[in-house]
């Protein structure tokens, strides 16, 4: 199966790229006399592996108060006084799998985070022409993020770095990026605000070219609409979430809403359901969590067409602190 370059854009900025990825070289595989790999269109770091933020399509501006912040908003690190360490596992087809792991504390003068990611590929089939394998190869990511926030007032800032490391059959790539942020709560809490610039670095080239990392601005909201108190034990609150994010380095690229929406049932589990609009293989995504003792427990899940499958993801939560 060969896909082009243009399908890979229209895919989702979720789990897909990566995968997708892999056929691409699959298709576009050539021989080292005096050839090279066709430019990579990975974005490396614009895959959402907690299930909070794949649920909530995406919208993971103001969405994860655990050291995933960093990824999205790294300001967001100053709106919880607790550490956390949480970790998770998507599965989706063939041989396919994506970790993190991230673990979040609070310091005298400001909060940290770090989180790290890998995803990978593995036994794709390599072709030179038309017809059978000439063998197979892999495709790894690695991410490590560390970043900072500290509470100003009305409002918090915070940035982190993140080192990368790209490898597709023999090529290896490194490098570097950058992320910033700013959030700000409203009328106790009920609405919030947040805007970051996210990745702004670059790869070394792979084989002749590099991996575009997603340079990109995002707008975030998110709003407590609705909070029922039924009784001594029960209440059910709603939460709506709205990230809109814009490519930087691409005037072509589209503006792309992501929405998302939470319900929650006394704060010890709940549901949630999320969209990306945009043209793409994934029509919507939603999840499941359930917090008992202040640990939490995560599913997310994924449907897309064209064969493509589903993607389950599953995430667990921890506090540090007593």
């Amino acid at each position: 199966m060969i896909l082009t370059e243009r399908l890979i854009r229209n895919l989702p900025n979720t789990l897909t790229r990566l995968m997708v990825l892999g056929f691409v070289f699959c298709a576009t595989m050539t021989t080292v006399h005096g050839q090279s790999l066709e430019k990579p269109t990975l974005d490396l770091v614009d895959i959402p592996f907690e299930p909070t933020v794949q649920a909530l399509g995406g919208a993971g501006g103001l969405s994860n108060l655990g050291p995933n912040a960093i990824l999205y908003n790294p300001a967001l690190l100053a709106s919880t006084s607790e550490a956390w360490i949480e970790a998770s596992y998507t599965a989706w087809i063939s041989n396919t799998s994506f970790q993190y792991a991230g673990v979040s504390w609070v310091g005298r003068q400001a909060s940290f985070g770090l989180t790290v990611q890998r995803s990978a590929v593995g036994e794709l089939q390599a072709r030179t022409q038309p017809g059978p394998p000439t063998g197979t190869f892999s495709a790894e990511n690695l991410m490590v993020t560390a970043g900072i926030a500290r509470n100003l007032g009305p409002i918090a800032l915070g940035a982190s770095v993140s080192a990368l490391r790209q490898e597709i059959f023999q090529y290896r790539a490194n490098g570097v990026s950058f992320s910033a942020g700013a959030w700000a709560p409203i009328l106790d809490d009920r609405l919030e605000f947040g805007v970051s610039i996210e990745h702004m670095g670059e790869l070394d080239a792979l084989d002749q070219s590099s991996t575009e990392l997603p340079y990109r601005l995002r707008l975030s909201n998110k709003s407590h609409l609705l909070s029922l108190t039924i009784n001594q034990n029960r209440a059910i609150d709603v939460r709506s979430y709205i990230d809109v994010t814009q490519q930087l380095k691409d005037p072509d690229a589209s503006t792309v809403l992501h929405t998302g929406m939470e319900v929650d049932f006394n704060e010890q589990g709940g549901f949630r359901v999320g969209k990306e609009w945009k043209e793409s293989e994934q029509s919507f995504s939603a999840g499941l969590f359930v917090a008992l003792d202040r640990v939490s427990l995560d599913y997310a899940f994924s449907p897309f067409n064209s064969g493509f499958g589903t993607a389950h993801s599953i995430g667990l939560r921890v506090p540090l602190t007593p």
